[in-house]
């Protein structure tokens, strides 16, 4: 639950998951590199230029926070120096409490849109 609670309340951490992770594991290249986030940041930067006026740390810092909730959603393994994605293990429960508010938060948990038009019926 406490990861539906950043991705409602960070866009862009919501954008990272679904847009990013979630092509990746769907492409079936679920390594994460720094050039993945990189390119993410350069694009948000373009739609959100404060991004683009972060100090250096700032970016450093914000990157590694993010590292840490995917570790602790379950959603990053990192060893050997690769970052490897899984989809989270979502309990049923949950997933129904997420399909009663909105469906589209299931993106933030790697559920293909296939999947969630299929548990919406």
């Amino acid at each position: 639950m406490a990861w539906l609670a950043v991705l409602k309340y960070s866009p862009f951490v919501y954008s990272f998951a679904a847009d990013i992770l979630r092509r990746k594991v769907e492409a079936l290249e679920p390594v994460l590199r720094l050039s993945d986030y990189e390119t993410f940041l350069a694009g948000q930067t373009d739609s959100n230029p404060r991004l683009g006026k972060l100090a250096p740390s700032t970016r450093t810092k914000i990157h590694r926070v993010l590292l840490t909730m995917l570790r602790e959603a379950g959603i990053l393994n990192v060893g050997n120096g690769d970052s490897t994605i899984h989809r989270p293990v979502v309990p049923s429960a949950v997933v129904e409490a997420i399909l009663d508010d909105d469906a589209r938060w299931l993106a933030g948990f790697l559920v293909t849109d296939a999947e969630i038009i299929a548990m919406k019926t």
